[in-house]
């Protein structure tokens, strides 16, 4: 009778073999699963990464356009350069006590800023900083005690 307890309660091979197999295929899934959510990260991470290089050298473009043009704006506007396109278009330097300076009824001249380069300044009628601001905690602490002793309110 004992054997036929322990037999009824001890498993037949196959189902041994059966739970190995899905253990083995559990585990197998969860590798798997492992290993696609690691390839998925690594190539967003791998495009991400390629984009953040093509920006950067579109930036390394943009500035050596940008050192060009400044270098071309600093050749066209040498003196050398400006003197060349001067005496092409046939103009010549000139004695200034030999020019001709004609008055304009009311005309002012030209005042040292443009109305442009003006810049409105708003002016605040509250101070940029407050007094309450401007004291440390100490001295405020000082004010507040001196205050309560000068109207009697605190017994020393």
């Amino acid at each position: 009778m004992k054997q036929n307890v322990v037999q009824a309660y001890k498993q037949a091979p196959w189902r041994k073999q059966l739970q190995y197999a899905g253990f083995f295929m559990a585990v197998l899934l969860a590798v798997a699963a492992v290993a696609g959510l690691y390839l998925s990260i690594s190539g967003r991470s791998a495009t991400t990464g390629r984009q953040v290089q093509v920006l950067d050298s579109r930036v390394e473009s943009v500035k050596l356009t940008i050192n060009d043009m400044q270098t071309e704006l600093a050749q066209i506007s040498s003196a050398k350069s400006m003197y060349a396109r001067l005496k092409e278009l046939g103009m010549q330097l000139m004695d200034p006590a030999e020019g001709l300076y004609v008055q304009v009824p009311g005309y002012q001249g030209l005042s040292a800023t443009t109305p442009s380069a003006v810049k409105k300044v708003m002016t605040s009628q509250y101070p940029e900083i407050l007094p309450e601001y401007t004291s440390t905690l100490v001295e405020w602490f000082q004010e507040k005690v001196n205050a309560q002793l000068t109207m009697g309110q605190v017994r020393p």
